[in-house]
């Protein structure tokens, strides 16, 4: 199988940022492109409703400012072909979805994400896009 294009989802988190740089340093050995990921998860925040304005433009000014940091992740990744996306939907989901979507060869991603009631109630984004993936999924480990 010839890898030209990987998906590497990012939470910004320090965990998927090592994740990310090993998906650039394949995507380098192997001369493939880099789709970097952010999906926003609206239902998170739509959950916490003292913590949400009613303000129309809330869900505008969050995906500006999350594409302003996908963006700049991408500008630090140089040497590499990235191209950016920024989606909204349930992460678990969406990361194997835009992988066939997007003909990605290759899914890079962190094991890591919330923990204890959060990942009890919510489910690992990792497992649940080795499961359901179509696309080979290379996992990062937290201790790599």
């Amino acid at each position: 199988m010839k890898i030209t294009r990987i998906l590497a989802p990012t939470d910004f988190s320090e965990l998927s940022r090592h994740a990310v740089d090993e998906a650039v340093d394949l995507a380098k050995q192997l001369d493939a492109e880099v789709v970097l990921l952010h999906v926003c998860p609206l239902l998170v925040y739509a959950l916490e409703p003292d913590v949400v304005p009613d303000d129309p433009a809330f869900e505008q000014e969050l995906k500006k400012r999350l594409g302003e940091r996908l963006q700049a992740r991408a500008a630090e990744l140089a040497g590499a072909r990235v191209r950016t996306l920024l989606v909204d939907g349930n992460p678990s989901l969406k990361v194997a979805e835009v992988a066939s979507e997007e003909d990605c060869d290759l899914v890079v991603m962190a094991t890591h994400g919330r923990t204890g009631m959060a990942r009890f109630t919510l489910g690992s984004v990792a497992e649940r896009t080795v499961r359901s993936s179509r696309v080979p999924v290379m996992t990062v480990p937290a201790a790599h």
